[in-house]
């Protein structure tokens, strides 16, 4: 990876990073409740992916805006350590409804975003 691309990629991370925390902040985590800031989150950016995907083949606008924006502002991560934290309080019904609803719906908004992306260009 060249110097110029990974800078792209770190400045896209960072406005994707923050628009992430932004939104924790009016959408908090309660261990109690489904996860919606991170649901939200990961599915507006798997519908974003699937979109952005076919439109920008330019190296350098995808780096920024895919591996950068979306990168940082999906949060996968964050998706394992909430579902972790379901299991350790034994919310078994929140575990499997959020692990769930997010690997199909999120698999579902990636094609439907594709396809969006594909018949938009």
């Amino acid at each position: 990876m060249s110097f110029k691309l990974a800078i792209w990629v770190i400045l896209g991370g960072g406005i994707g990073s923050l628009l992430r925390f932004w939104l924790s902040t009016k959408i908090p985590f309660h261990a109690n409740e489904f996860a919606w800031a991170t649901f939200l989150v990961n599915m507006a950016g798997c519908f974003a992916i699937g979109c952005c995907f076919p439109w920008f083949h330019d190296p350098f606008t995808r780096a920024f805006l895919v591996a950068g924006i979306l990168g940082g502002f999906t949060t996968f991560s964050g998706f394992s350590l909430e579902i972790l934290r379901y299991i350790e309080l034994q919310q078994w019904k929140l575990t499997i409804l959020y692990a769930g609803f997010s690997l199909i719906l999120g698999t579902v908004l990636v094609w439907f975003g594709f396809k969006t992306g594909s018949w938009l260009q």
